[in-house]
């Protein structure tokens, strides 16, 4: 199976403890990628099939803003299928979710960078599978407006509600040749502590830096 982007959204913007996406259908052997953007990290990411999550990398702080990607490293899919962020104290966060299609993909590669030069440009990542998904997110803890990415990114949602919630953006790009990408977004009024993230996923059984030990052990049965 060709790995791809299945469904995907914003969650419900409301204040609490832990912030859960509307059910959806999704496909077994799928990974899904959760996107954060709230004053406090995210404590933990769970769903409703049992699968287990681990961050694209380290959390990354943008003035008042803290700014977080989440991946699984399970691979379970169905009927009725919820997300849900998990917060330590109160919280007013805008979450994002994608499934990535495939044969159980995994992370390849990730980084992430705060740059308040607009436009805002995560670092450069360099894939190792031809055919990947790479997935940004892109936070900041004033008014977006209306977001835009302008490296081929399909933007899967954004909050600008910044009166009630921290404000953010995700998007995803499907490639098909190894090779340097990164992501550049803009924002539609004026903006400080901007932060972007990328990373990008690929089916398992290739090299790069995120293949989780399940899909590690599998080339050696």
């Amino acid at each position: 199976m060709a790995i791809g982007r299945g469904v995907h959204g914003k969650f419900p913007a409301i204040a609490t403890l832990t912030s859960t996406s509307s059910a959806v259908t999704t496909t077994n052997g799928s990974a899904f990628v959760i996107g954060v953007v709230d004053a406090g990290p995210a404590s933990s990411v769970t769903d409703s099939k049992g699968n287990t999550y681990s961050k694209c990398a380290p959390d990354r702080t943008v003035g008042g803003v803290i700014i977080g990607l989440w991946r699984s490293t399970t691979w379970v899919g169905g009927a009725s299928h919820t997300f849900s962020v998990n917060f330590g104290g109160s919280a007013d966060p805008s979450c994002f979710y994608a499934e990535i299609t495939g044969t159980n993909p995994v992370l390849d590669q990730s980084d992430s960078i705060l740059d308040n030069v607009s436009p805002f440009t995560s670092p450069v990542i360099n894939t190792t599978a031809a055919d990947e998904v790479l997935i940004s997110l892109y936070g900041c803890d004033g008014g977006l407006g209306s977001p835009a990415e302008s490296t081929g990114f399909n933007q899967i949602d954004f909050e600008d509600n910044n009166s009630l919630y921290w404000t953010g953006a995700m998007g995803s790009r499907i490639v098909s040749a190894t090779g340097a990408y990164n992501a550049s977004w803009t924002s539609g009024v004026p903006a400080t502590n901007n932060g972007v993230f990328i990373a990008s996923f690929k089916e398992s059984g290739g090299g790069g830096g995120g293949s989780s030990l399940l899909s590690k052990m599998r080339r050696y049965l």
